[in-house]
């Protein structure tokens, strides 16, 4: 890899509460893994709705699974958003 190609998975994804009860987080099946992490997820609109955090790893620090997660950012986004807007 020569840090010039854009990887991306395509795919749905879903509310990740059952799995992390404490916060408001997405998962997507997507096999990026260790470098992702602060890309977009976006929906079929092209708004973001989260940004990549994290995925589940072994022992050795290898990915365990194909789960990456996100935090939704829903509101919190869209008010960060308005006030840069408004700021130009």
């Amino acid at each position: 890899m020569d840090g010039y190609t854009q990887f991306y998975c395509t795919g749905h994804t879903e509310d990740a509460t059952d799995l992390l009860p404490l916060d408001d987080r997405l998962l997507m099946r997507c096999d990026m893994g260790h470098g992702s992490s602060g890309g977009p997820m976006a929906n079929t609109n092209g708004q973001i709705i989260g940004a990549n955090s994290h995925g589940e790893d072994d022992s050795d620090g290898h990915p365990a699974s194909d789960k990456l997660f996100s935090s939704a950012h829903q509101d919190n986004a869209v008010a960060v958003i308005n006030k840069i807007n408004e700021l130009n």
